[in-house]
């Protein structure tokens, strides 16, 4: 390098690419805070649409569980009704 370099003046690109690396240097020594994240809409959506699949998951299983219950009772009268059929209700007598 000569004499005439090291007198020389940065040019606009170096000026503002050295403010940018002290910038940068700058950011790099602050400590890591994680921003907290408020409840967002897109978070929400996927809950509901997460609870409809759910729902129509778990409907049929329940419906059928129902209808077997219903099923099972009515059978069950069903056969004291030809067990004794002179009786209304198997623990009273007419």
């Amino acid at each position: 390098m000569t004499k005439h370099d090291e007198q020389k003046e940065p040019s606009l690109v170096e000026q503002h690419a050295m403010d940018r690396l002290h910038k940068v240097e700058k950011e790099k020594r602050r400590v890591y805070v994680k921003k907290p994240h408020p409840l967002r809409f897109r978070q929400i959506l996927m809950v509901i649409i997460l609870l409809i699949v759910l729902v129509k998951m778990v409907r049929p299983l329940v419906l059928t569980a129902l209808v077997l219950v219903s099923l099972r009772h009515q059978s069950k009268n069903m056969f004291f009704r030809k067990l004794v059929p002179a009786v209304s209700h198997p623990l009273r007598w007419e």
